[in-house]
């Protein structure tokens, strides 16, 4: 959400040359319903569109942040793990993390996607352990950045 607003405050006097659209999806262990609906809604509404799934960052001892589930289209890999380094976290591109994310809809959609993670999550992620305590802020803050940072400099094909 603090993404959001840094956004719309950048762009609210000049507009980007593209839209931004935030998404929250629920209900991704039921089958990705949510991001499925929302492809089918936006389907031939845009040109150009890529998907950028923020989901699980911010833990301590988060390890590395790494890209869940790599897809053929390895476009956004090097520039977001560029931003992502440029503010101070460790990126790891090859740890095979596995797992479903709503990122995997768009990637089956044609839609170039990229799943932002936390690699050390498997152990909390969708369990009663699963607690705000859990949360480095300034961590959360540096991965905000990075994305806002990718955003900014973004230039489709």
């Amino acid at each position: 959400l603090d993404l959001a607003e840094i956004l719309n405050n950048k762009y609210s006097v000049n507009e980007p040359a593209f839209d931004i659209i935030f998404c929250a999806f629920n209900g991704e262990e039921c089958g990705l319903t949510g991001s499925e609906k929302f492809i089918e809604d936006i389907n031939g509404k845009y040109d150009n569109l890529i998907n950028i799934n923020i989901d699980s960052v911010g833990y301590k001892d988060g390890g590395k942040v790494t890209f869940l589930d790599r897809n053929t289209d390895t476009s956004l890999y090097e520039p977001m793990k560029e931003v992502i380094e440029n503010n101070g976290l460790e990126v790891e591109l090859n740890t095979g993390l596995k797992g479903t994310a709503d990122s995997v809809e768009f990637d089956r959609a044609g839609i170039s996607a990229i799943c932002i993670i936390d690699e050390n999550v498997k152990e909390v992620i969708h369990t009663e352990n699963d607690t705000p305590e859990l949360i480095d802020y300034d961590r959360l803050d540096k991965v905000v950045k990075s994305v806002d940072d990718f955003v900014s400099s973004f230039k489709f094909n």
